[in-house]
């Protein structure tokens, strides 16, 4: 009896190792290659090593469209972009039909170069055109320049603004894109490509502010009054600007009630009436019905225009404020370095002492800041959600 209780303790150890390798494994699903296709929805895939999809984000809101309720994660790339032009077709963005004339251009753009960058965008060429064939999707695909137009390595400084040029330099390719994963699996709840642009910086300008007020709390207590008084008043100003950087960030980007949201969702309704006419068009024969048609359709295209171009100044106004609240953060920010280099032999020592804590409080506030995040923009991330799911279904409804 012992005898077996020793074995089934050996079988269940090497049992519990088996999958904990198993697990382990399935966890460390690597980066090794970015994928962006644009036809005007744009979407990002990150793949592992076997070219499965590992991330995808929306890089606008007709991306947002086309993978909002959709599984792109876990498939091979070659079935991911072929669902992105089967949904592009299904909600518009393509047409399809015997008379079709090819005139949108699908871009695949692959991250890398050499062979192996080549033999992927091949693999998704020849995948994609078999699926426009046979479909007849008035469509051809291309090969995109959009790593070329903004690399791996300016993607990277978009999600982490903190990093030095020195640091990115001196970052291989597959750590630039181990980087770029981490930051698209952070935000990927964040379907809205302003609201994540945006994001990133507020994060940064949150673990600034923690790093100055973990650095602060390690002295504070052996300071005399008058110059506890200083750095309180620092602090004070530290802590309103960053609250207007945010307040900023929510009142003109986040906010559904924001100017620059309802300039989007009238984007979004005229680019699905756009859509719907353009179909119609498509299917009618030559002739006065057609031309009539086509009379609507650019009349549609017009409001669409006017749509897009003040949801463009709506963006530049948001910016322009955003901005202006980040000068007054920078300027904070200057202040406290000053007030550093005043009393900085006492600062280092202070800060060097605990520096093993201090790092442990930042990263600890890195890491937690999508959950306060989303704890305080969940209603409004849940809007914007709602609002693309409903253009969207009216999109595949459109008669």
């Amino acid at each position: 009896m012992k005898t077996l209780k020793k074995v089934l303790a050996v079988i269940t150890v090497s049992m519990i190792a088996v999958m904990s390798i198993f697990v382990t494994g399935c966890n460390q699903a690597e980066a090794k290659a970015a994928v962006q296709v644009d036809l005007n929805p744009s979407v990002e895939f990150v793949v592992d090593k076997n070219n499965k999809v590992v991330r995808v984000t929306a890089l606008n809101d007709d991306g947002a469209v086309i993978i909002s309720g959709e599984a792109f994660v876990g498939k091979d790339i070659n079935d991911a972009v072929n669902l992105f032009v089967q949904v592009s077709t299904e909600t518009g963005y393509l047409l399809k039909g015997e008379g079709t004339v090819s005139q949108d251009k699908i871009e695949v753009s692959v991250s890398g170069s050499g062979e192996t960058a080549k033999q992927l965008y091949n693999d998704i060429k020849g995948k994609v055109e078999k699926y426009l064939e046979d479909n007849k999707v008035g469509a051809k695909i291309e090969e995109g320049k959009a790593f070329i137009e903004k690399s791996i390595k300016e993607r990277v400084k978009d999600c982490f603004p903190d990093m030095s040029d020195e640091e990115l330099d001196a970052l291989t390719y597959e750590e630039l894109l181990k980087k770029l994963d981490e930051s698209r699996k952070e935000t990927q709840k964040i379907l809205c490509a302003a609201i994540r642009e945006e994001y990133y910086k507020v994060k940064n300008y949150n673990v600034s502010f923690e790093k100055f007020r973990a650095e602060y709390n390690t002295f504070s207590g052996d300071l005399d009054e008058i110059v506890k008084t200083v750095f309180e008043g620092i602090n004070n100003g530290f802590k309103s600007a960053l609250d207007s950087v945010q307040k900023q960030y929510n009142d003109m980007i986040v906010d559904p009630d924001s100017m620059y949201q309802k300039a989007l969702t009238e984007v979004l309704n005229q680019k699905q009436k756009v859509l719907a006419q353009k179909k119609a068009v498509n299917e009618l024969p030559e002739g006065k019905d057609k031309e009539a048609a086509q009379k609507i359709l650019e009349e549609k295209e017009a409001l669409l225009d006017t749509a897009e171009k003040n949801l463009v100044a709506m963006k530049t106004n948001a910016d322009k404020m955003f901005e202006q609240a980040a000068e007054g953060f920078n300027n904070a920010m200057t202040s406290m370095q000053n007030a550093y280099k005043t009393y900085k032999n006492f600062v280092d020592k202070k800060v060097n002492d605990n520096s093993k804590k201090l790092e442990d409080e930042i990263n600890k506030k890195k890491n937690g800041f999508f959950e306060e995040f989303e704890k305080e923009y969940e209603e409004a991330l849940k809007n914007y959600d709602r609002r693309i799911e409903t253009i969207k279904s009216q999109m595949k409804n459109a008669k």
